[in-house]
Formats: C-alpha cells, structure tokens, sequence
C-alpha cells in the first residue's frame, strides 16, 4: 500500500463506511473526488464501469494539477474507453486505461 511506502495517500469512496478500515493505515478519507486528488501527482480510479468512473473523474477535475497522471482500473470500461479521451485532454492528464478481456 502506498501510505505503508511513505507515499501521501489520501482516499474517497462513494459509500464512506467502506473506506473507513483505510483510516487504520493513517490514510485520511476526503470528502469529495476533488478533495481526494488536490495536488496530487497521481489520480487512481477504480470504479464499477466506465460512466461511473467518467463521472468521478469530472467531479475530480478541477483540482487535478496540470501533468497528473490518471491510472484508470475500471475493469468494464471498453464501451466507454473513447468518451473517456477528451477528459485527460482537456486537463493536461495522462491516461492510463487498464481494462479486462473478461
């Protein structure tokens, strides 16, 4: 785990309680997508499926630093994987897209 690496970590999750166990590693739980990437130099997503992630990330948006680098794990994202390109471009991100053949 990053935070275990001596890695500023910091954590958001749609349904607060599942993150909560992180708080034992001393990773603090933000509020908002935007409060959890403020700054950061890099943005990871998880997420169910594409729109989920796609909405996350324009939550998060506005406090990405120009040069953060998004590594996107959202394992159903192929049907989505093209409307998903404008966004990093627009927020001078890398993409990184991980998807599943599942």
């Amino acid at each position: 785990m990053g935070a275990r690496a001596g890695h500023t970590v910091r954590a958001w999750n749609r349904s607060r309680a599942k993150a909560e166990p992180l708080t034992a590693d001393g990773i603090p739980l933000a509020h908002t997508p935007a409060e959890a990437v403020e700054g950061a130099e890099v943005a990871l997503t998880m997420l169910y499926d594409g729109p989920a992630a796609l909405d996350v990330m324009k939550q998060a948006a506005p406090a990405l630093r120009p040069g953060a680098a998004w590594v996107q794990s959202t394992t159903r994202l192929r049907a989505i994987a093209a409307p998903m390109m404008p966004v990093p471009r627009t927020l001078t991100v890398s993409l990184s897209v991980m998807t599943s053949t599942s």
